[in-house]
């Protein structure tokens, strides 16, 4: 039995390379190591739950052999990401509703080029006839229904409900992508090799400061853009 995961991996990796685990469960039987606060998604991949199902993957006991998520693609061959949806949380989305999240980690060493301040998203909200939907723990802003919820699924049903998501480079963006959504990157100056190509989501579009100024400076102009790109959502024929 092969145990697959890390506990030192970070979390957007768990999400980002949970779509390379039922293929290696075709090959070996596996044990599938995750943080605790991941596990109810596994209920959400429909290719996996036949497998969890059946035993051929398990969460608990032994292993002979391990390896970190992140390595699967390496030891699977693979040289083409699919970028096709792997999560279904079963709820259908809202037109109009427009989820946004800030901030990641502050321990993330380029934490400060990464996440706005709350303020910084006003421009968003005066763009009309639009619903928008707070997806940050721990903020409560003004404008903005509140979507986090108690735990993960909890946020990520209020995620699915959205028809676009904003936000930063964190792990809910790559929930927000391996579900499928309209999900609109505010990368920060330089990016992640994630962003970088090639395409590990369906639907993303990156929107990137231009320039090396510094954040305060940087996201402003970003903003506007996003604040535009959803006045045409707004305005979107969707009958």
């Amino acid at each position: 039995m092969r145990e697959c995961g890390s506990r030192r991996s970070r979390v957007w990796g768990y999400v980002q390379f949970l779509r390379f685990v039922p293929e290696a469960a075709q090959r070996a039987p596996l044990l599938l190591v995750l943080p605790e606060p991941l596990r109810p998604l596994l209920a959400f991949m429909p290719e996996l739950k036949p497998l969890l199902s059946s035993g051929r993957i398990t969460l608990e006991g032994e292993a002979e052999l391990s390896c970190s998520l992140l390595s699967l693609p390496d030891f699977l061959g693979v040289t083409k990401i699919d970028p096709s949806p792997y999560f279904d949380l079963e709820t259908e989305t809202e037109c109009g509703r427009i989820g946004v999240f800030r901030a990641g980690s502050a321990h993330y060493r380029f934490d400060a080029r990464r996440s706005l301040s709350p303020d910084m998203l006003a421009p968003l909200l005066e763009v009309a006839g639009l619903t928008f939907v707070n997806l940050q723990q721990g903020d409560q802003l003004q404008g903005m229904e509140q979507g986090v919820g108690k735990t993960l699924i909890e946020t990520a049903v209020a995620m699915a409900r959205c028809e676009v998501v904003i936000g930063v480079d964190s792990m809910l963006a790559h929930l927000a992508g391996a579900m499928g959504k309209e999900f609109w990157l505010l990368d920060r100056e330089g990016g992640d090799w994630r962003w970088q190509g090639p395409d590990w989501y369906a639907q993303t579009r990156i929107f990137r400061p231009q320039g090396l100024l510094p954040p305060v400076e940087a996201w402003p102009p970003v903003i506007a853009r996003v604040a535009q790109a959803l006045r045409e959502v707004s305005g979107r024929d969707r009958s």
